[in-house]
């Protein structure tokens, strides 16, 4: 007799229990929002001056990359832009960068034919640049010694070295 009225009071009990873990699921993240805030992924600007131009003609050619694995890899770009050659010194502007580990590789595509030509010896014979006042030494530098942090607007100075 007692033992249906025992089977419905438990069913319940454990209805409920679930009600209550799904409020629980459903109000947390509320709680967190509130106690923490919202904050939006904020976009930056990144400007670069280039500098040490040889010759206006060509293209400038710009790849901006957001970790190690990636880096140099041509179609791994974070972004990626060309920029016709117009003076000496150029200024190229990045919008909607987020916060974030970057290094950047370019080179002066003098002939506009899509690749950075060699020497004999291998050397890039077209101007080059990385960020950070990295080098090429006996090979490219690493991602770490090119590499930079935006954590706002951010100017960066690129030196081609032909």
């Amino acid at each position: 007799m007692f033992e249906p009225v025992l089977t419905r009071i438990n069913s319940m009990k454990f209805k409920n229990l679930s009600f209550s873990v799904f409020k629980l699921f459903l109000t947390l993240p509320l709680v967190f929002l509130f106690v923490y805030g919202v904050q939006p992924l904020q976009k930056h600007q990144l400007t670069l001056k280039v500098t040490g131009i040889k010759e206006v003609k060509g293209e400038l050619v710009i790849g901006i990359y957001n970790n190690q694995k990636d880096w140099l890899k041509k179609g791994k770009e974070f972004f990626k832009k060309r920029v016709k050659i117009t003076s000496k010194e150029e200024s190229i502007v990045f919008d909607n960068i987020p916060a974030g580990e970057y290094a950047i590789s370019m080179y002066h595509d003098e002939n506009s034919d899509g690749k950075v030509n060699r020497k004999l010896t291998g050397y890039p014979k077209e101007g080059t640049g990385f960020s950070n006042g990295a080098k090429i030494t006996i090979k490219a530098p690493g991602f770490k010694k090119a590499s930079f942090s935006v954590i706002g607007n951010k100017e960066e100075i690129i030196a081609l070295k032909y």
